[in-house]
């Protein structure tokens, strides 16, 4: 299709679901917040991290439609899972691990705000793991892929 900017790509599908999955991480962050000693990882009030703070929230968003680029681009087209919903849920936790495994290489090279973001509570890690499948789940279940060019699965 001439004048696409990423082929195979519902463009406008693409921006709503990523920006959906993105606030209802952090929505789903706000509301759980505490609960059974979970989540509330984003809730801060008057923090320069959260919803209380629009630069972050919006940095997050931006965050959110550049990450879930490859899952609308590449892993959408895996073939060993036919349900959107489970590709996107496990889309979220393969970019929980990654976002992990480069989080402690930079705290290993002494990055301080990766220090910082490595050496959280087992229930904080536990909750960024739930969030990020939220996440996914939204991606998945929100985007629709073209049906020009469309591949099966």
């Amino acid at each position: 299709m001439e004048g696409e900017t990423i082929k195979n790509v519902n463009f406008p599908s693409f921006l709503f679901a990523s920006l959906i999955a993105g606030y209802a991480m952090l929505l789903v962050d706000y509301v759980f917040s505490g609960w059974f000693g979970f989540f509330g990882l984003y809730h801060y009030p008057d923090s320069r991290i959260g919803l209380s703070n629009p630069f972050w929230t919006l940095k997050h968003e931006v965050q959110s439609i550049i990450f879930s680029l490859p899952y609308a681009t590449h892993f959408l087209h895996v073939k060993f899972l036919k349900n959107r919903i489970l590709k996107g849920m496990l889309y979220g936790i393969i970019f929980y691990v990654f976002t992990r495994i480069v989080g402690f290489v930079g705290m290993m090279g002494g990055a301080p705000w990766l220090v910082n973001f490595m050496v959280k509570p087992l229930e904080a890690h536990i909750s960024s793991f739930v969030l990020h499948m939220v996440w996914g789940f939204f991606l998945g279940y929100l985007y629709n892929p073209p049906l020009e060019g469309k591949r099966e699965g």
